[in-house]
């Protein structure tokens, strides 16, 4: 039975080669978008879950609480973690973690710029699971000179030597000791570093005792049996001892919701959204379900010409069960070919997918066991759903009716293939309407003026080591014409973040406590990037108090502060006295997402870490390689690196960027699948309805009448799959643009370009099969047997 059956299924294939190219395009389509969602939400729900200790490992978070609002932010006090150990019985091991910019390290005469550096305590390998490959028998990550490689790292300074116990130059003055050798880090980890060096190593370099620097992540590890709940309740005022004038109240935030359920104020860069993996997933399922969809469509079309032969089978004996077994064998064979050239086009296009979802996935990745087995589920469920229609309905039919088509074509549900057709497009047009706001809105963030000048603006990394040279650097570099100005500060002017400090100005009522967002800068920041004083002055070395004691505040601080006329007013941050010398027109200091905050800008020269260029866009390559040649004079031993400001910036929205490219690519794809639907229910219309096509042409119907009587219901059925998508589309679309604080309006015109379009891909998909069934031969359409 099982030979006769595939026979069988190969013979109509053959003979309708059209129907079986068409099943097999949008099958594979459908689940090798399916599979590649899979992979990616795979790896975004194992997030963090290879560490053994997962379900009791917490970080630690600061709720700041000020008359105005109320933050939740990632960073904490350096020494809270040890502290909180130390107090607390619950907790039984505790580490701070950070990674402060770039290290020089060199080896031999090589040297080397690395990113991946992170600080940690002793307890940092027993809480989290990063295999140890070989070390020297002591306890790791405990003198302070000593430090511990990855696989990568360890084959890149040492390739296959033995490493234990040899040293290398860290940040160009200290021997380090390698005491050991750790696995890679996995992608999938929240952690990402390829050194890892003794926290206490950094007292070298800063007071890690300090108690009002908000700077470290802190993690701890409870007890099996520790209550969440009741140890935060315990730990909530414990800042509080040691800065009691500030209300800053103290949690543990699970590990494992860090990735996907976090977003707090200095949170860690390679978060992900619970939201990205429900849109991904629901886009892969409507990419599915349309291909799917398709599948009956096209089948049922197939059937129609079957049905004598599926007619005869029941006559001669075969059972409904045979022919369900028939129909859904069929449909399997199908999928698992599907499945087969899926694999193929995901290898083929993985490295796309990559670009757009930020993953590195290797064809290998397909191919685990977990994945391996979710896309043959996939194909099995997809098999079955596809295949239930044919399968159920045309088997239960009977057999004088099986003979004679027209009674059958009366039974065959209209509003079915109705429902059918204005799913694929409501899921069409809904998917094309957001493709169109994302765009609007991505455009919207790009052209945005952001109070600042960030075209044609390079920034250099500096390292405290180059800090005495900086203003050779700098005097040098203006000393070019194609340069237009010099300046440096602690953040990118796109990204200046808030400040647990405290705050004090002329006038403050008792009681009140506003958070601003706080910048150490240079002077000729403000000349370097066009921001505009409307009050006062910029800093200026010609007065002598700027360097100690003057501040700049935003147009919102001084609303939020009260002041009606703040130039030389007092104000102080930090316990560090002073006075307003001028106002800057409100600026975007943080991404678009966000409101425009308090901000106060102040001169400091240590805490200096990007140095900005203005160059004026002429000879820039010369002008780069100028700038190379000055920082290679001062600083031989550190490689050059630059990036564009505006890069950097775009780059803020790569979520929004990845998300655009996404949904542009499912609603070309659902709308491909519509196309390929459609063209399968206007061949089964055709099919059915070509006698009475013959019958009016030889009565006297034009192609124009014929083409407007089989087009007309089709188009009534895309208006309404429009009907239908334009309010969840707004629904939807009004939620994802509540996430910036600054975005489009919606108008009418994305839904009416939407519709439009999937009105049009109808019109030309449906004008192939109508014009050439209304232009052909009426005698044929007419012949009888």
């Amino acid at each position: 039975m099982l030979k006769n059956i595939i026979k069988t299924f190969f013979r109509q294939a053959a003979k309708n080669k059209t129907t079986f190219f068409i099943n097999i395009i949008g099958l594979t389509l459908g689940l090798s978008s399916a599979i590649l969602v899979f992979l990616w939400v795979h790896d975004e729900l194992t997030f963090d879950r290879f560490h053994q200790n997962i379900d009791n490992l917490y970080r630690v978070v600061i709720q700041n609480e000020t008359s105005d609002q109320i933050i939740h932010q990632a960073v904490t006090p350096g020494p809270l973690a040890p502290a909180l150990k130390n107090e607390f019985p619950e907790i039984i091991k505790a580490t701070r973690c950070n990674n402060f910019g770039e290290w020089i390290i060199k080896k031999e005469d090589n040297i080397y710029k690395e990113k991946n550096v992170a600080f940690v305590d002793p307890d940092f390998l027993d809480m989290f699971s990063f295999p140890i490959v070989k070390d020297n028998g002591s306890p790791q990550l405990v003198e302070p000179f000593t430090m511990m490689l990855s696989e990568n790292m360890a084959k890149k300074y040492f390739g296959d030597d033995d490493l234990i116990g040899k040293t290398i130059l860290f940040a160009e003055k200290h021997s380090m000791q390698i005491t050991g050798v750790f696995k890679n880090v996995p992608e999938n980890s929240s952690l990402q570093f390829d050194i890892l060096v003794p926290f206490e190593y950094l007292r070298e370099r800063v007071d890690i005792d300090f108690w009002r620097a908000h700077t470290y992540y802190s993690f701890v590890q409870l007890q099996p049996d520790a209550p969440l709940a009741a140890v935060n309740t315990k730990i909530r005022s414990f800042l509080q001892k040691y800065i009691p004038e500030k209300k800053n109240y103290v949690y543990l935030q699970p590990f494992g919701k860090i990735h996907l359920h976090s977003n707090l104020s200095y949170d860690m860069n390679n978060r992900g959204s619970i939201k990205y993996v429900w849109i991904f997933s629901a886009l892969a399922v409507f990419i599915l379900l349309i291909a799917g969809i398709n599948y009956i469509i096209l089948t049922t079309a197939q059937f129609s010409r079957r049905l004598n032969e599926i007619g005869m089978r029941k006559i001669f004996g075969s059972s409904k069960r045979y022919l369900c077994g028939q129909f859904f064998l069929e449909t399997l064979i199908i999928t698992l070919f599907a499945l087969l050239l899926s694999l193929l086009l995901i290898d083929f296009v993985l490295p796309a997918f990559n670009q757009i979802s930020g993953k590195s996935f290797q064809f290998t990745s397909v191919l685990n066991h977990t994945i391996l087995a979710g896309s043959v589920a996939i194909t099995i469920l997809t098999a079955f759903l596809a295949g239930a229609y044919p399968s159920l309905v045309l088997s239960n039919y009977q057999p004088f009716l099986m003979l004679k088509s027209t009674s059958l074509n009366k039974q065959i549900k209209t509003v079915f293939r109705a429902s059918l057709i204005i799913l694929q497009f409501m899921i069409s047009i809904f998917l094309i309407t957001g493709t169109i706001i994302i765009s609007k809105q991505l455009s919207f963030i790009q052209n945005k003026d952001l109070g600042f000048t960030k075209d044609q603006v390079i920034y250099l990394r500096m390292k405290k080591e180059f800090l005495d040279n900086y203003s050779t650097f700098k005097d040098k570099l203006k000393q070019n014409t194609n340069i237009a100005n010099v300046t440096a500060s602690f953040q990118l002017p796109s990204n200046i973040g808030s400040s647990p400090g405290d705050y004090d100005w002329e006038g403050k009522q008792p009681g009140q406590h506003i958070r601003m967002n706080a910048g150490l800068v240079d002077y000729d920041y403000f000349e370097t990037f066009d921001m505009n004083i409307v009050k006062g002055r910029p800093f200026s070395k010609n007065f002598a108090g700027d360097d100690s004691a003057a501040y700049i505040v935003n147009e919102t601080a001084v609303k939020a502060m009260g002041m009606e006329n703040p130039i030389g007013k007092r104000f102080s941050f930090w316990d560090s006295p002073g006075y307003i010398v001028g106002v800057v027109k409100d600026f975007h200091a943080q991404p678009l997402h966000y409101n425009i905050n308090p901000v106060v800008l102040k001169i400091d020269s240590y805490w200096l870490n990007y140095i900005f260029i203005k160059i004026n866009g002429h000879q820039i390559p010369a002008t780069i390689d100028f700038i190379k040649k000055t920082y290679g004079e001062l600083a031989p031993n550190d490689p050059f690196e630059y990036r564009f400001l505006d890069e950097s910036i775009e780059r803020t929205y790569r979520a929004e960027q990845n998300t655009s490219a996404l949904v542009s690519f499912a609603s070309v794809l659902t709308i491909l699948l519509a196309g390929l639907g459609l063209f399968g229910l206007t061949r089964l219309t055709v099919e059915q309805r070509k006698k009475e096509i013959g019958i009016r042409k030889i009565v006297g119907a034009s192609l124009p009448q014929l083409f407007t009587t089989f087009t007309i219901p089709f188009i009534k059925l895309v208006l309404a799959a429009g009907m239908i998508a334009a309010p969840l589309a707004w629904y939807a679309m009004n939620k994802w643009l509540q996430n910036f604080a600054y975005r489009i309006d919606l108008t009418i015109w994305p839904f009416l370009l939407a519709g439009v379009s999937a009105l049009v891909i109808a019109l030309l998909t449906i004008s192939f099969q109508t014009i050439r069934a209304a232009t052909a031969n009426p005698v044929e359409s007419l012949r009888y047997e």
